[in-house]
């Protein structure tokens, strides 16, 4: 996604910033926030009616299981997914690299790419595109209660952003 954006100000050689290694953990930082997003848009979609492009209705189909089912296997995938874009942002020390100032850039980058996901977590609690004032509560608790269309609309009526 905007992983570009930390990189333009970089000099990271294409050599470098094409390695499978990279690429794999691309991958797996914007799977996880593909899961992140869909386990938390969840209950906007349900009360807007728009639920059948996410992931947790798709697994329930496909997998005929019911909502917290689902939910357990997303978190489990999500779990998959963490675990191996850690193990490959460990792996890359162990690149050679052509200069320090090349791998001062990666370093950078990196920390970038490792840290996008908490910071799109934060960004979906704290600015009410999901949860609108109860995003805090939501975070704390990590408990989401679904609402129906209608009580959606009162709840957005009665709390502005």
């Amino acid at each position: 996604p905007a992983y570009a954006l930390a990189a333009l100000s970089l000099d990271i050689p294409p050599e470098i910033s094409e390695l499978p290694l990279l690429e794999d953990l691309r991958r797996s930082i914007t799977e996880i926030m593909i899961l992140d997003n869909d386990l938390l848009s969840y209950r906007k979609e349900y009360a807007a009616g728009e639920v059948m492009h996410n992931i947790l209705t798709l697994v329930m189909h496909e997998k005929h299981l019911d909502l917290d089912a689902a939910v357990a296997w997303v978190v489990a995938e999500h779990a998959k997914r963490v675990d191996r874009a850690l193990a490959l942002w460990r792996e890359v020390p162990s690149l050679m690299f052509d200069s320090a100032d090349t791998e001062k850039a990666v370093a950078v980058y990196l920390d970038h790419l490792i840290h996008w996901p908490r910071v799109n977590e934060c960004f979906t609690f704290e600015s009410g595109r999901y949860f609108r004032k109860d995003g805090p509560r939501v975070k704390w608790e990590r408990v989401v209660e679904l609402v129906s269309p209608e009580e959606m609309k009162h709840a957005i009526a009665a709390s502005p952003l």
